[in-house]
């Protein structure tokens, strides 16, 4: 596995595009992938849609219609609960401390056996 394990809950496979986060596994997007790997890069950093704009595709110009990158990060929050990803406001986004949290001992014991 290709993963980015930050803490021992949540695990992400980037062949497979799967978060394994509170014990079940989400499939993501290669764009919601990407986001997330940019906000865990940069722990307690928030990241502004700008920057993530440029990583996602590549341009500094708002060239797109509309906001591609509030959208990806509506589908995110859908996917991963509202908790796990933070707006600063003013200052753009950053992963939620408790992504970094060690897992429930019950989580933990699972993923030591699989392992």
């Amino acid at each position: 596995m290709n993963d980015l394990s930050p803490g021992f809950a949540q695990i992400i496979d980037r062949a497979s595009r799967t978060v394994t986060l509170r014990g079940r596994e989400i499939r993501l997007s290669a764009r919601e992938l990407a986001i997330l790997e940019v906000l865990i890069e940069r722990p307690g950093t928030p990241v502004s849609r700008m920057e993530l704009r440029e990583r996602l595709y590549g341009m500094r110009e708002p060239d797109i219609l509309g906001n591609p990158v509030q959208v990806h990060m509506h589908n995110l929050r859908a996917k991963l609960g509202e908790d796990v990803i933070q707006t600063i406001r003013g200052s753009g986004y950053v992963v939620s401390a408790a992504w970094f949290a060690p897992p429930p001992p019950a989580i933990a014991d699972r993923l030591l056996s699989a392992g």
